[in-house]
Parts: structure tokens; C-alpha cells; sequence
């Protein structure tokens, strides 16, 4: 596990340097270290736990020219005392957006680095001459061999006529900068010429689909890159495999849930919000003729919260085999509706019908004291907790029946956020392993446990009521 923390250096005499680190270190505090006249690189001392970094201003044009990736090697003003340093990052001058866009990618780098055993910042270049200096420098900054990650150049199958083509037509239709990025690299993902017609198409309904923001979630970057890359996968043959959870039927009312109970004969409110977003969704695919297989999972190993007491407010002593019988109810119910919408490449399952519980279990343990570890050691891990307890303490206030502070939240809270953290962790993990290279995509409620679906192609859906749900 890396656990990297960002320290960013910068020289006494360069003015311009320190007012750089200055300012991503107030965005993202980031450590910073100012070096004395004489100093250089060589000179500091850190843990083995940090990976050093120099931020500098530049010209426009220059950031533009590196489009402000952090590796040394794509950005060649690099001052002498600061050679050697894992990476660099050039800023505009005096432009408040490009620091704060900067400082965000640089803080999901730093999480993402201590999430996964090597995840460098920013999109893989695709150029043959690019990607080896990419090589070099996971090398240089990480100590690994690039051929054990399996970072290995692969010529794309597009020639650069009809990438050429493909990037006018896009650039006609006024789409931005970030988003003609996108589909450019998930078309290459797939490694087949696309018909260019049916691109255009596509990514034209994909902008109404998304327009305004207001039904689903799905950000320009990876994400968009990476469900893009699903939908040409599902235009080649490969069926768009739809996982999509759903909570069991907790009782709720007009101000969200209240988790008195777990509700008989009923759907769910959950399922009842997610199929209102899914109706909205499945056209998509429709329209542009791709089969789409979906699987719901219906919560039951939300259970084990319910015997271990997180649950504070529930107000009956119900039983596993009680519980367990009103989900196989709920799934019932869930599968007939799907039956009556008309969704016949459906299918309703409960969670542990599908993985063995003792595997479940032994996996969820693993998952949350990795949490826990990394969460005294990342700052990136620790943010994210805690706006975890900030947009859920209304949800936890109702589920444990105590008020919650979000900076300073009461053990049992923070136990039952952890608790639900792992759940998550659990559940995508496993079902990757389960879906392996089939065409896997997860439809899930947008809120900020989707983070946790970062790695694999997940639109978000948003809840259409008032509420904490």
C-alpha cells in the first residue's frame, strides 16, 4: 500500500514558486517546504511515505502544451536545484480556476496512490514517445519496474487519419475540449475502428442525456471515459452487463428514512426512486441498439448492521430469518414490476444468493481495517470520510439516534459510516471478480459513497425526492 503524501518544495529566492505552493497548499493543503539559499533537492530529508513534488508558474501556453499532468517529464522548465523531484506542476499565473483544478486532481492522485498499489496522476498518454517517458517516470518516481504493472505500450488500432477525422467532426459539434479528450480515449480503449457516424451519434445523445445534470451523475474525466468505453464495447457485441443496488424497504416518510422498520409487501423506496432514473436511462441504449442485461441486488447484507446494533432506532426485535424473508418478498416485488415495465433482460437477486456469506464476511473485515489503516495515514482517505459524515449526518442522525457532528462525530456514528464504507468496498470488489472481462457497468444512487466505483465504468443516479435517502 503506498500511503503518499505530497510535499511540494520550493527555493527562498524563486518568488514565484513559493506563491505557487503557497496556493495549492491553501486549496488542498498540501505540505509545503521552503528551501534555503544553497539548498537543493538532494539536500531534503523525508519519509518514505512522501513523494516530492515543485509547483511553478509558467505561460499559458506551456501549461497548456503539458495540460497539466504532474510528471517531471512532461514539463521541461523545471528548475535545476528542483531535478529529481517525482513530479511538477506547472501553473496559468494568477489564475484561481487552473490552482483549484490543479489542487483537485493532485489530491485524488494522492488517494488514489494510497488506494491501489500504483495509480500515477492523470490519463496515460497514448503517443509511443509520451508513453515511454510515462514509463521512465513510474520508474523514477515509484522504485517499480513499469513490465510488472503491466504498463506496456499498445500502438492503437486507429490510424491517425481517422482519429484526425473523428476529432474535426466532434470539435464541430462546439462539444468542449475535456469532452472530445474523453471520447477520444475511450474510443481508442476499444482498440477497433468505430463507425465515425456512429460516434457523433452517440455522444450526441449522451449530451442530452446528461444535459443540465439534473437526473444522473456522470463527470467529464475518467468517468465519462470509462462508461463511453462500456457503450462502444455494447456497439461491438459485448452486452452492457448493468449491476444496480437497492437497499431493502426501510420505512421512511416525507423527510427521508426513519428506519423504524423494514417494511412488508413493499418495493422499496429505494427501488422505487432508482426505477424512476432507470426508465429515464435505459432509452439511451435503445436508441443506439445495444443489449443491456440488468441485475439488481437487493441489500440483505445490510444485516449484519442490523444484528451488530447500528441500527439504534429500530423499533421491533426482529429476527435474520424475519428480516431475510421480507427481502426474498421485496425481490418478488421487484421482479414483477420490471416484468409489467417491460424490462425482460432483467434480473432480481438478494446479495447473498449470489456470494457465500463466510466469503462475504472474511472480505468485509478485510476492507474495513484497510480503511481504518489508511485513514490515520492519508489526507485525501480522511477528506473523504468526513464529507462522507458531512452529506450523510441527517441519514446517520435517523439511523443511530444521536446528532452528528460531522468534524467530531460520536464513535458509534463513525462506526456505523465504517461499517457502511466496507459494505461498499465489498460489494464492488466482489463483483468485478464476478463480472471479470465481461462488460460491466454499475448504475448506482449518486451520492458519496459512489466514489468508491471510481475504478470501474458507474453512471450516479440522482434521488428525485427531498429527503434523507
Amino acid at each position: 500500500m503506498a500511503n503518499v503524501q505530497l510535499l511540494f518544495l520550493s527555493h527562498e529566492a524563486d518568488e514565484l514558486g513559493i506563491k505557487a505552493i503557497q496556493a495549492l497548499s491553501e486549496e488542498a493543503k498540501f505540505n509545503i517546504k521552503i528551501l534555503q539559499n544553497g539548498q537543493s533537492f538532494s539536500d531534503v530529508s523525508v519519509d518514505n511515505k512522501s513523494k516530492l513534488g515543485v509547483a511553478f508558474f509558467a505561460d499559458p501556453g506551456e501549461v497548456r502544451k503539458h495540460a497539466l499532468r504532474a510528471a517531471s517529464h512532461r514539463v521541461e522548465k523545471v528548475p535545476a536545484w528542483a531535478e529529481g523531484c517525482s513530479f511538477s506542476v506547472a501553473l496559468k499565473k494568477d489564475n484561481p480556476k487552473a490552482v483549484q483544478s490543479v489542487a483537485r486532481q493532485l489530491s485524488m492522485w494522492e488517494g488514489m496512490a494510497s488506494l491501489t498499489e500504483i495509480a500515477p496522476w492523470g490519463q496515460i498518454p497514448t503517443g509511443a514517445d509520451n508513453f515511454e517517458l510515462f514509463r521512465e517516470w513510474v520508474r523514477r518516481a515509484f522504485g517499480v519496474d513499469p513490465d510488472e504493472l503491466n504498463i506496456i505500450y499498445q500502438p492503437p488500432k486507429l490510424s491517425p487519419a481517422v482519429l484526425r477525422k473523428m476529432r474535426q467532426l466532434l470539435n464541430s459539434f462546439c462539444f468542449s475540449p475535456t469532452l472530445v479528450s474523453d471520447i477520444i480515449r475511450s474510443v481508442q480503449n476499444v482498440g477497433t475502428e468505430l463507425d465515425i457516424g456512429y460516434v457523433a451519434k452517440t455522444v450526441k445523445f449522451f449530451k442530452e442525456m446528461v444535459s443540465g445534470n439534473k437526473n444522473f451523475n456522470i463527470q467529464l474525466g475518467a468517468q465519462t471515459e470509462r462508461f463511453l468505453t462500456s457503450v462502444w464495447k455494447g456497439y461491438l457485441g459485448k452486452p452492457v452487463e448493468l449491476v444496480i443496488p437497492v437497499c431493502p424497504a426501510w420505512s421512511h416518510d416525507e423527510q427521508g428514512y426513519t428506519f423504524k422498520t423494514v417494511d412488508e409487501n413493499s418495493t422499496g423506496v429505494a427501488y422505487q426512486m432508482m426505477i424512476e432514473r432507470l426508465e429515464q436511462f435505459i432509452p439511451f441504449f435503445q436508441k443506439l441498439d445495444i443489449r443491456v442485461n440488468i441485475t439488481i441486488l437487493v441489500g440483505d447484507i445490510e444485516w449484519f448492521d442490523v444484528r451488530k446494533g447500528d441500527y439504534k432506532t429500530l423499533q421491533e426485535d426482529i429476527t435474520e430469518y424475519e428480516f431475510m424473508r421480507r427481502i426474498s418478498v421485496q425481490t418478488g416485488l421487484i421482479r414483477a414490476d420490471l416484468q409489467r415495465r417491460g424490462l425482460q433482460q432483467s434480473e432480481v437477486q438478494a446479495f447473498l444468493e449470489v456470494f457465500p456469506r463466510d466469503e462475504f464476511l472474511d472480505r468485509c473485515a478485510e476492507e474495513r481495517s484497510k480503511f481504518e489503516a489508511m485513514l490515520k495515514t492519508s489526507e485525501w482517505v480522511q477528506g473523504m470520510f468526513d464529507y462522507i459524515m458531512e452529506f450523510e449526518a441527517p441519514l446517520y442522525t435517523k439511523q443511530c439516534g444521536i446528532r452528528v457532528d460531522p468534524k467530531n462525530p460520536h464513535p458509534q456514528v463513525k462506526d456505523a459510516a465504517l461499517d457502511d464504507i466496507r459494505l461498499y468496498l465489498t460489494f464492488v470488489g466482489l463483483i468485478q471478480e464476478m463480472y471479470g472481462e465481461q462488460n460491466l457497468c454499475f448504475f448506482t444512487q449518486s451520492d458519496p459513497f459512489m466514489g468508491f466505483y471510481r475504478s470501474v465504468p458507474h453512471v450516479g443516479w440522482k434521488v428525485p425526492r427531498k429527503g434523507a435517502f
